[in-house]
């Protein structure tokens, strides 16, 4: 079974506890205060307990083992997060940034606010690819849980979520001097949504000011970038995987199309 993102095991009363990689793994016995986590001892304030067929876990205790606890009075929901992670979500009808410090509230631009996009419930809607490039965070939302189509691109800036463009859900991207956006059009749902030009790269110059437009040039790789991560690596755009490395010479090639918005 399943508790709290963690998978458990239970047998004759003794609860074992562990996370992906090995990061977690923690052993309580039903009734007792002493636990066994990554092969250190140490006591819970609360034991573990079965009421009405179920047993339950001491949340606080437990996850203070590796992280901190947090709650959010909004939405009622209880978070678990480690010292140095760092994740987004939808939570209600709010993109959150949830950290060592807690759980903080980002505002969307206003034509982008998931209750301005028919959002009704935050099971379909999810925060995808948050990346940090530079020092600064980029993300992408899915107000519907639709990855055929293209989705907007933010940056994060303080509290403030600022659209840059729309790129294919779940496509892998590459921010270069915050500026140039570089994607595939692999959708990252699964088999049944392979990329429909795997070998396509779209390489975007963002808008320098309101009154300019964004020039968008397609290129023909030669190879299926879709399965590959996007970097920047010695000032070039390379597809890597693992520990492959193809730069992509893009000065000697020439787009197969191009375009301007507005965004």
């Amino acid at each position: 079974g399943f508790a709290m993102g963690y998978e458990t095991e239970w047998s004759d009363g003794t609860i074992h506890v562990t996370g992906e990689g090995g990061a977690v793994d923690v052993t309580m016995t039903v009734g007792e205060t002493a636990y066994t986590a990554n092969g250190q001892a140490g006591t819970f304030e609360t034991a573990p307990v079965i009421k009405d067929g179920r047993t339950y876990l001491p949340a606080r205790d437990f996850s203070g083992i590796y992280g901190n606890v947090y709650w959010d009075g909004e939405t009622r929901s209880v978070f678990i997060i480690g010292d140095t992670d760092l994740d987004f979500m939808v939570l209600g009808d709010d993109v959150v940034q949830i950290d060592g410090d807690g759980v903080h509230r980002l505002t969307l631009p206003e034509r982008y606010q998931l209750t301005e996009r028919g959002q009704q419930t935050a099971v379909i809607s999810s925060v995808l690819g948050p990346r940090t490039f530079d020092g600064v965070t980029y993300m992408t939302v899915n107000y519907d849980g639709d990855f055929s189509g293209k989705l907007p691109l933010f940056r994060l800036d303080d509290d403030q979520l600022i659209y840059l463009t729309d790129i294919y859900g779940g496509a892998p991207y590459c921010v270069y001097a915050d500026n140039i956006v570089y994607y595939t059009e692999a959708l990252g749902a699964g088999a049944w949504a392979p990329a429909e030009h795997p070998t396509y790269l779209y390489v975007e110059q963002l808008k320098d000011d309101p009154y300019s437009e964004a020039m968008t040039r397609v290129y023909d790789v030669g190879f299926d970038v879709s399965k590959y991560d996007l970097q920047i690596i010695n000032d070039k755009i390379t597809a890597v995987a693992g520990e492959e490395q193809i730069p992509i010479a893009l000065e000697y090639m020439t787009p197969i199309a191009s375009w301007t918005s507005q965004q």
